[in-house]
């Protein structure tokens, strides 16, 4: 445990300070939430190791190392779901309670076709902005599909396939 926590630190502390002030922000943690284990956190390789203090050992690295005024955030996906929202609100209770510096909130963005609607990654912003006003919110990431969430389509093409037609026709190729 001392080990990897060791080398987290060196490794915050090198990277924030190689770039100081040229970056006024960092995602510290990426993606750690998972609403299907009871804790809600991912149980990655940090994890298995450190448990959830691994968070805390990060965002404190950073905070320490990082110039003054450099804001730290955690970065999550699909956050417009009620479950992952949930277990992101309760990560966040939990890094307060310890006193943990968190600055912000980033939300990756990936939608498609048939959502998630911006309503419902509106309301994921303003439930957060209402239990944590101080907190920064920012996209970090945004990309749109016009495709489902559950198809195949990126294997279309591979290995001299063609795109079927009906499929042209629904993206709106002439």
């Amino acid at each position: 445990m001392a080990l990897l926590t060791e080398r987290i630190q060196s490794h915050i502390r090198h990277l924030v300070q190689h770039f100081g002030t040229a970056v006024y922000a960092w995602d510290v943690i990426n993606e750690p939430i998972d609403p299907n284990e009871p804790d809600c956190l991912v149980h990655g390789p940090f994890y298995k190791v450190l448990g959830a203090k691994y968070i805390d050992i990060a965002l404190r690295a950073a905070r320490e190392y990082a110039p003054p005024g450099t804001e730290l955030f955690i970065n999550e996906y699909g956050l417009s779901n009620p479950a992952r929202l949930r277990c992101m609100i309760r990560l966040i209770h939990r890094l307060r309670a310890r006193g943990v510096p968190l600055d912000g909130i980033g939300h990756e963005m990936h939608t498609h076709i048939n959502g998630p609607s911006p309503q419902a990654e509106f309301r994921s912003f303003m439930i957060i902005h209402r239990l944590f006003p101080r907190l920064i919110q920012q996209v970090t990431e945004l990309d749109m599909s016009v495709y489902n969430s559950n198809d195949n389509t990126s294997n279309y093409g591979a290995n001299g396939g063609t795109v079927p037609r009906y499929l042209l026709d629904e993206q709106g190729w002439l």
